[in-house]
């Protein structure tokens, strides 16, 4: 089989093992054409310094010469169907016609291979603040509006409610929930009706957002991860880490910043948690640009990581 192409790797952390995904493009003399997304697993083996493999695992995205596929989101989220917290990718496909793409939402399962479980096509490319939540649901931004897709959700829905400077995240409560915190963009009369306003997908309840990102922070909130929520006589208490366009992570007590720690890079998309058992615990943040930082939770002090990620990524296109 010869290969022809290749993506940039993308890669999150599961379960103690670093995951990398990459699609690729072969041709093969009984199969043809086609492009794949290639999941691989790697663990890190202390007494030999260096990551091994784990797993690995394949699905078919296109069998056209013509298709163009790329990554558009990798996280994990979890999988209410089957009550786990699963690795999921996102990559779009763009079909022959000028302004059709078609979207896969696949998952990892326990035998480490990729299915696909939520598809869909839009007449536009996605382009800004795309988050994969819990469900698996995907949540993007697209003219202003706010619009999302999961297993039950029949189809592509849309938010009824118009806000500005959207931020999407995800309640630990007991029933864990969606959310989007934003401002408002008008009421009657175009007068604005509250400073911050928050909305849960699952129920379509709205309440006020400071009880969970004060408004100052709302506009420039890059990527949220609520640690801790808890809800008792209609009251929101909760404890998250927000990373800002200002180059800071930044840590909320009930609507209130109670620590900051600057970040060294712009334009984060993602905050993930690092358990490290004795050795502590980081919270990792992803940059749009491929770089990746992490910030030790206790001391709340930045550890750059990024010689680790190019080595992995290094690793795992070698791997092929």
């Amino acid at each position: 089989m010869d290969i022809l192409h290749d993506s940039i790797a993308s890669r999150l952390s599961h379960g103690g093992h670093l995951m990398g995904f990459i699609c690729k493009r072969s041709r093969s003399e009984t199969e043809g054409e086609r492009t794949e997304l290639l999941l691989r697993k790697l663990v890190f083996e202390p007494n030999r310094n260096r990551f091994v493999n784990a797993a690995q695992g394949s699905a078919v995205i296109a069998r056209k010469a013509s298709a163009c596929v790329n990554i558009v989101k990798c996280t994990c989220a979890v999988d209410v169907q089957r009550r786990v917290r699963t690795a999921c990718v996102l990559v779009a496909r763009r079909t022959g016609k000028a302004n059709a793409f078609k979207y896969s939402l696949l998952t990892v399962n326990s035998s480490d291979q990729l299915e696909p479980r939520v598809e869909f096509k839009l007449s536009y490319q996605m382009t800004d603040r795309v988050s994969i939540l819990q469900g698996p649901t995907v949540m993007w931004i697209q003219d202003s509006c706010i619009f999302y897709t999961s297993l039950h959700a029949e189809g592509v829905r849309q938010i009824p409610i118009s806000m500005s400077s959207c931020v999407f995240g995800e309640l630990p409560l007991c029933k864990p929930q969606a959310f989007i915190i934003g401002q408002p963009e008008g009421g009657a009369n175009n007068q604005p009706t509250s400073s911050t306003l928050a909305y849960l997908v699952g129920d379509g309840q709205v309440f006020d957002g400071t009880m969970i990102l004060p408004h100052p922070y709302v506009g420039i909130t890059e990527s949220i991860l609520v640690l801790q929520a808890d809800r008792a006589d209609a009251v929101l208490k909760c404890n998250l880490v927000a990373a800002t366009s200002s180059k800071q992570l930044v840590y909320f007590e009930n609507g209130i910043a109670k620590d900051a720690c600057p970040l060294p890079f712009e334009q984060a998309e993602d905050i993930q948690v690092a358990d490290l058992g004795r050795n502590g615990t980081l919270f990792v943040i992803s940059f749009r640009r491929g770089n990746v930082c992490a910030v030790w939770k206790d001391t709340f002090q930045a550890l750059f990581l990024n010689t680790m990620f190019i080595y992995f990524n290094s690793f795992f296109k070698l791997c092929y």
